[in-house]
């Protein structure tokens, strides 16, 4: 009977420190959740910093801007402006951007294309554009993308361009403009 009362009180000799214990724990979770909540905006990431001139030009002669996130079942196509970012993490996506590129005669076929990540379908009038070239050697170069002369696929008028660009990961963007 006295060895009971003994393992009574050492098993109550424990508890002010479990309890001690379990409420600096449930603070700690409290603390980190009020902290996520008052999180400021997340800054611009080097690859972010690294674009933005890039993304701040784009040509005046594209309209009809669409996107379709392509990994994400029944997205539909959405109205979007160039030069286009998102900034939260798009990890391991497919996104399709469909546009409207007015040409006329004579006028600038030197184009270049800025996709974070990589270029993995570019079609103009339903027509592939050969990987040749630049585009094949920079069609992932998120920094400064690639030149490309479209003269071979532009018609005068309204041109259909389809880019389909995959994002491995973190934020992800694109642009086109008219250089030459």
């Amino acid at each position: 009977m006295a060895q009971d009362k003994d393992n009574e009180q050492d098993d109550i000799s424990w508890f002010p420190y479990i309890l001690a214990v379990t409420s600096i724990v449930i603070i700690g979770i409290v603390v980190l959740s009020i902290n996520q909540q008052n999180k400021p905006p997340a800054k611009e990431t080097p690859a972010q910093q690294a674009i933005a001139p890039q993304l701040a030009k784009t040509a005046q002669n594209i309209e009809n801007i669409n996107l379709k996130i392509l990994s994400k079942p029944g997205s539909q196509p959405e109205k979007i402006k160039l030069p286009h970012a998102i900034k939260e993490n798009m990890d391991d996506v497919r996104l399709e951007y469909s546009l409207t590129l007015q040409h006329q005669q004579n006028a600038k076929t030197i184009y270049q294309i800025v996709p974070d990540d990589c270029v993995e379908k570019f079609e103009i009038n339903g027509k592939p554009v050969d990987r040749e070239g630049e585009y094949q050697q920079n069609r992932c170069n998120w920094q400064n993308g690639f030149n490309i002369d479209l003269k071979p696929y532009l018609k005068v008028g309204a041109n259909n361009v389809v880019i389909e660009v995959k994002n491995g990961k973190g934020p992800t963007g694109f642009t086109i403009n008219s250089i030459k």
